[in-house]
């Protein structure tokens, strides 16, 4: 698992991780894609890839720099996706699979001064439902740090400010 470097001519991370945002071959197909330029020209968007080899990506979170009143930093996950190609094993390595990644974007938090690390709660992200931490929903607003623009996620409402929808994510780990 590594952090993607905002690089603009790679738009294909969400066709290779089996989530929704991704570049069709065919403009009609595009759905999610869309919001792809946003998520590499805002610095306050992580990009975090699983690779099974230094070669095949089959996983993406992408990540959110957040803040409230009582969290001056939280970094907040929409989902885990994974492919449907490239993983064998079934539950059991889609388990332990989520508990890498998520041990992973604690230990990213923790090193980079994060106060918190969240993780969507919406019902069809793998880490919800394949998740052995199952931590705390957050009950506090994390309002988004960075541009203005809409840009898809289902973790925010997109007002005057971006802000996290109520119990749209749990904790995976806190600063006491």
């Amino acid at each position: 698992m590594k952090e993607l470097p905002k690089d603009p001519l790679d738009v294909t991370f969400g066709n290779d991780s089996g989530c929704c945002i991704f570049v069709p071959n065919e403009i009609e197909k595009m759905q999610n894609g869309w919001t792809i330029p946003f998520y590499l020209y805002d610095p306050h968007i992580r990009l975090f890839s699983i690779y099974r080899d230094k070669k095949q990506r089959i996983g993406l979170v992408i990540a959110f720099e957040t803040f409230s009143k009582n969290e001056p930093n939280v970094l907040c996950c929409n989902s885990l996706e994974l492919s449907r190609i490239g993983i064998v094993g079934g539950r059991d390595t889609i388990k332990k699979l989520t508990d890498y990644v998520e041990d992973w974007l604690i230990r990213y938090a923790q090193e980079y001064g994060y106060f918190g690390v969240t993780m969507g709660s919406h019902s069809y992200n793998t880490a919800f439902n394949y998740s052995s931490r199952g931590g705390d929903t957050v009950k506090e607003e994390l309002v988004f740090a960075g541009f203005r623009e809409p840009f898809y996620s289902e973790i925010f409402v997109f007002d005057k400010n971006i802000r996290t929808r109520p119990d749209s994510n749990y904790w995976l780990w806190k600063a006491e």
